[in-house]
């Protein structure tokens, strides 16, 4: 995050953001197999009904790959550390990065930073990855199968 922006009169604001494993050991490159975790701090100056924070996964050919929403508006003022958990085993192999909002839900945007936390998720064992050739989608779900 730019030190140089204007949060001075904003409500809420972005102080830090970051990725790290589940031990908080800060890092950008994950295993399948790996939880991801989202370190965000925001600082709150004002109460503001219906406001939200929104974490979205993306890469360079998908803007929105899934969004996370976190209704902040009951939180009290002050400096809060907020980690969204990403289960392993679901995010594909491959390359990717995060937009962060805070807004409201009649789209009154407070700040949005995008781009950021760029990471990188490795193969470590995807059944059947060579029938794949390396390209796994981008989700990987554990389904069930059925047959009658």
């Amino acid at each position: 995050i730019s030190p140089s922006r204007n949060t001075k009169n904003l409500p809420v604001f972005f102080h830090q953001f970051y990725l790290s494993d589940i031990n908080n050991n800060k890092k950008n490159e994950f295993f399948f197999s790996e939880q991801i975790v989202v370190n965000v701090s925001i600082q709150i100056n004002q109460k503001i009904e219906n406001n939200l924070l929104a974490i979205v996964l993306a890469n360079s050919y998908n803007p929105r790959i899934s969004v996370f929403f976190k209704d902040i508006s009951e939180l009290p003022t002050g400096l809060k550390n907020i980690k969204l958990i990403l289960p392993p085993s679901i995010i594909a192999p491959g390359n990717y990065f995060f937009n962060f909002f805070l807004y409201t839900f009649n789209d009154k945007i407070f700040e949005k930073i995008e781009n950021a936390c760029s990471f990188q998720i490795f193969d470590d064992g995807i059944r059947n990855s060579y029938l794949y050739g390396g390209n796994f989608g981008i989700l990987i779900l554990n389904e069930e199968w059925q047959i009658n």
